[in-house]
């Protein structure tokens, strides 16, 4: 093992883990709040273009379905999407 790697164990590691995950938390809560803004300035746009490319980014949030907020928002996004006007 390397010198300046000497003081990583096994607390250290949990430390630093639990750090990435509330960063990618945070990062969750962010694409979430975003992509809610999104939908809300697509409305009314006549172009098919904006529903279709929040269309494809509602597929990436599923997988995050059980998370905070991105059940919420993948309901929002649904009856959105299923709107048949936007106008």
């Amino acid at each position: 093992m390397p010198h300046w790697a000497a003081w990583v164990d096994q607390i250290e590691l949990q430390i630093m883990a639990g750090r990435c995950w509330a960063e990618l938390g945070r990062e969750l809560e962010q694409a979430t709040s975003t992509a809610m803004r999104a939908m809300e300035l697509a409305t009314g746009v006549a172009s098919v273009r904006p529903r279709q490319r929040i269309g494809s980014l509602m597929y990436r949030f599923e997988q995050y379905a059980a998370e905070g907020g991105v059940s919420d928002l993948l309901d929002h996004a649904e009856d959105w999407l299923s709107r048949s006007s936007f106008v």
